[in-house]
């Protein structure tokens, strides 16, 4: 498209690459998205007005070209065997037939290994005090679905359930045994992390100390060596 004589079509306000999906999820974008397209191609469209524009409209064909000649170029490093239109030995066309059912079980995103992360940050945007253990549980207890309906804690026996919430109370008047256990160990471990700073900084100041001090060794030394040189010896005899 981009190498043809019809690549100034991409800044017609009717073009469309490829179809929309019409889900739920996509059509605020796709409402947004054309919101903001139109506006950005009558801007593109400019040059027509000019009073170069045959000259102008050359060279945009030939910017247009070599941006086009960039990815297919790309396209052929990283996807070139699996893409019909670079006639790759794993396109669709020369795949077998089971291979095409079973690609359809397949995810064509990486969403579940990335969503974790996004939803921590966004529990570390809400409780900005949080700590990252606590961050990292509600993260995980989210992502897995324990507390959705018909999630691990909802569909377990009632008492499992009222003896979940007892252990793990967060209230501060009557915590949990869990809670209280944890609570312990994050004191301590706050105590030893304190202990090891002030040891590591004791040992970091003592390290500066001596190294000021060889430092100092060497200089005397080195000013007392030059005080007894061959040649000020001799300079002294011949004063004398």
């Amino acid at each position: 498209m981009l190498e043809g004589p019809d690549a100034l079509d991409i800044l017609e306000d009717a073009y469309r690459p490829w179809g929309r999906h019409e889900c739920i999820r996509n059509v605020e974008w796709h409402v947004e998205h054309d919101r903001r397209l139109s506006a950005r191609k009558a801007v593109l469209r400019e040059f027509r007005s000019r009073s170069d524009a045959a000259e102008y409209t050359v060279i945009l064909k030939e910017v247009f070209a070599l941006f086009g000649n960039g990815i297919k170029e790309s396209l052929f490093r990283t996807m070139g065997d699996y893409l019909e239109a670079t006639n790759g030995k794993f396109a669709r066309s020369k795949l077998p037939e089971y291979v095409v059912e079973d690609s359809h079980d397949l995810y064509n995103h990486n969403n579940n290994a990335e969503r974790p992360f996004a939803v921590m940050k966004a529990f570390q945007k809400q409780y900005p005090s949080m700590s990252v253990s606590m961050l990292g549980a509600m993260t995980h207890a989210r992502m897995s679905g324990v507390f959705k309906d018909g999630g691990a804690f909802t569909a377990s026996d009632p008492r499992l359930q009222k003896s979940i919430s007892d252990l793990c109370c967060i209230h501060t008047n009557n915590p949990g045994q869990i809670t209280t256990m944890l609570r312990e160990c994050k004191s301590d471990d706050l105590k030893t992390t304190a202990v090891n700073r002030k040891k590591r900084t004791l040992a970091k100041y003592q390290d500066q100390q001596k190294k000021l001090a060889t430092r100092a060794t060497r200089k005397i030394f080195t000013l007392k060596n030059r005080s007894t040189m061959p040649w000020q010896s001799f300079a002294c005899s011949w004063k004398a």
